[in-house]
Protein backbone atom coordinates (compact mmCIF):
# COMPACT_ATOMS: atom_id res chain seq x y z
CA UNK A 1 0.00 0.00 0.00
CA UNK A 2 2.81 2.60 0.88
CA UNK A 3 4.57 1.54 -2.21
CA UNK A 4 1.37 2.96 -4.30
CA UNK A 5 0.96 5.77 -2.24
CA UNK A 6 4.41 7.28 -1.71
CA UNK A 7 7.31 5.16 -3.81
CA UNK A 8 9.61 7.71 -2.04
CA UNK A 9 8.92 6.91 1.43
CA UNK A 10 8.36 3.45 0.00
CA UNK A 11 12.43 3.60 -1.09
CA UNK A 12 13.64 5.10 2.33
CA UNK A 13 11.62 2.78 4.09
CA UNK A 14 13.38 -0.20 2.55
CA UNK A 15 16.89 1.31 3.21
CA UNK A 16 15.76 1.49 7.05
CA UNK A 17 15.49 5.49 6.86
CA UNK A 18 12.19 6.23 8.13
CA UNK A 19 11.11 5.48 12.22
CA UNK A 20 7.91 4.18 13.27
CA UNK A 21 5.81 6.98 13.19
CA UNK A 22 6.52 8.35 9.54
CA UNK A 23 5.78 4.53 8.30
CA UNK A 24 2.31 4.84 10.54
CA UNK A 25 1.75 8.68 9.56
CA UNK A 26 2.11 7.24 5.70
CA UNK A 27 -0.32 4.41 6.18
CA UNK A 28 -2.89 6.52 7.75
CA UNK A 29 -3.12 8.98 4.82
CA UNK A 30 -2.75 5.98 2.37
CA UNK A 31 -6.07 4.25 3.39
CA UNK A 32 -9.41 6.20 2.04
CA UNK A 33 -12.05 5.85 4.87
CA UNK A 34 -11.11 7.95 7.79
CA UNK A 35 -12.26 4.85 9.89
CA UNK A 36 -9.08 3.20 8.63
CA UNK A 37 -6.89 5.88 9.65
CA UNK A 38 -8.32 5.86 13.27
CA UNK A 39 -8.17 2.08 13.61
CA UNK A 40 -4.74 2.31 12.74
CA UNK A 41 -3.51 5.06 14.95
CA UNK A 42 -5.32 3.66 17.99
CA UNK A 43 -3.81 -0.51 17.34
CA UNK A 44 -0.34 1.93 17.21
CA UNK A 45 -0.94 3.75 20.02
CA UNK A 46 -2.36 0.85 22.24
CA UNK A 47 0.54 -0.95 20.90
CA UNK A 48 3.27 1.75 22.28
CA UNK A 49 1.61 1.47 25.11
CA UNK A 50 1.04 -2.15 26.23
CA UNK A 51 4.82 -2.07 25.68
CA UNK A 52 5.76 0.05 28.38
CA UNK A 53 3.21 -0.31 30.78
CA UNK A 54 4.58 -4.09 30.26
CA UNK A 55 7.88 -3.17 30.17
CA UNK A 56 7.54 -1.00 33.38
CA UNK A 57 5.77 -3.42 35.64
CA UNK A 58 8.50 -5.76 34.92
CA UNK A 59 11.06 -3.16 35.92
CA UNK A 60 9.11 -2.01 39.03
CA UNK A 61 9.01 -5.86 40.11
CA UNK A 62 12.64 -6.70 39.22
CA UNK A 63 13.48 -3.40 41.68
CA UNK A 64 11.43 -4.02 44.18
CA UNK A 65 12.98 -7.31 44.88
CA UNK A 66 16.53 -5.88 44.81
CA UNK A 67 15.60 -2.58 47.12
CA UNK A 68 13.79 -2.23 50.31
CA UNK A 69 9.84 -1.93 50.04
CA UNK A 70 10.65 1.65 51.45
CA UNK A 71 11.36 2.84 48.17
CA UNK A 72 9.14 2.45 46.78
CA UNK A 73 7.91 5.44 45.52
CA UNK A 74 11.26 6.58 44.25
CA UNK A 75 11.57 2.90 41.91
CA UNK A 76 8.35 4.15 40.86
CA UNK A 77 9.93 7.52 40.03
CA UNK A 78 12.74 6.04 38.30
CA UNK A 79 10.70 3.80 36.28
CA UNK A 80 8.63 6.53 34.67
CA UNK A 81 11.01 9.40 35.05
CA UNK A 82 14.00 7.72 32.70
CA UNK A 83 11.64 6.69 29.71
CA UNK A 84 9.87 9.65 29.84
CA UNK A 85 13.21 11.77 29.66
CA UNK A 86 14.45 9.85 27.64
CA UNK A 87 11.75 10.06 24.89
CA UNK A 88 11.52 13.25 24.71
CA UNK A 89 15.53 13.76 24.33
CA UNK A 90 16.24 11.15 22.09
CA UNK A 91 13.61 10.48 19.39
CA UNK A 92 12.51 6.58 18.46
CA UNK A 93 14.69 5.62 21.77
CA UNK A 94 11.90 3.55 23.48
CA UNK A 95 11.48 1.55 19.86
CA UNK A 96 15.16 0.80 19.71
CA UNK A 97 14.71 -0.37 23.33
CA UNK A 98 11.96 -2.73 22.61
CA UNK A 99 13.91 -3.68 19.65
CA UNK A 100 16.76 -4.58 22.01
CA UNK A 101 14.02 -6.23 24.91
CA UNK A 102 13.09 -8.42 21.45
CA UNK A 103 16.67 -9.58 21.30
CA UNK A 104 17.04 -10.62 24.95
CA UNK A 105 13.66 -12.17 24.61
CA UNK A 106 14.45 -14.24 21.71
CA UNK A 107 17.84 -15.45 23.68
CA UNK A 108 15.15 -16.66 26.50
CA UNK A 109 12.85 -18.20 24.67
CA UNK A 110 14.71 -20.15 22.07
CA UNK A 111 17.91 -20.37 23.30
CA UNK A 112 17.11 -21.42 27.39
CA UNK A 113 14.97 -24.36 25.82
CA UNK A 114 17.38 -25.71 23.76
CA UNK A 115 20.22 -25.57 26.73
CA UNK A 116 17.31 -27.10 29.50
CA UNK A 117 16.49 -29.84 26.45
CA UNK A 118 20.57 -30.49 26.01
CA UNK A 119 20.53 -30.75 30.03
CA UNK A 120 18.36 -34.19 29.69
CA UNK A 121 19.06 -35.66 26.47
CA UNK A 122 21.84 -35.16 23.73
CA UNK A 123 21.37 -32.16 20.72
CA UNK A 124 20.11 -33.26 17.59
CA UNK A 125 19.56 -31.98 14.03
CA UNK A 126 16.54 -29.44 15.38
CA UNK A 127 18.54 -28.23 17.89
CA UNK A 128 20.97 -27.00 15.66
CA UNK A 129 18.19 -25.36 13.82
CA UNK A 130 16.83 -23.69 16.34
CA UNK A 131 20.51 -22.52 17.60
CA UNK A 132 20.91 -21.15 14.27
CA UNK A 133 17.68 -19.44 13.35
CA UNK A 134 18.31 -17.69 17.02
CA UNK A 135 21.76 -16.60 15.85
CA UNK A 136 20.20 -15.47 12.52
CA UNK A 137 17.36 -13.64 14.58
CA UNK A 138 19.82 -11.84 16.80
CA UNK A 139 22.28 -10.91 13.59
CA UNK A 140 19.10 -9.29 11.73
CA UNK A 141 17.93 -7.10 15.45
CA UNK A 142 21.96 -5.85 15.56
CA UNK A 143 22.33 -5.01 11.91
CA UNK A 144 19.44 -4.09 10.33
Amino acid sequence: RVCQFDHALFIRMISGGIDVGTFVSSLCESVTLKFESDMLKTLSLFAILTSAIGTGIGLISSLREIFSEQRRILITLIVVAVPTILTVLIPNAFICILGFGGMIATIFVIFMPVYLNHRISDLNISHLLYLLFGILVIIGELFM
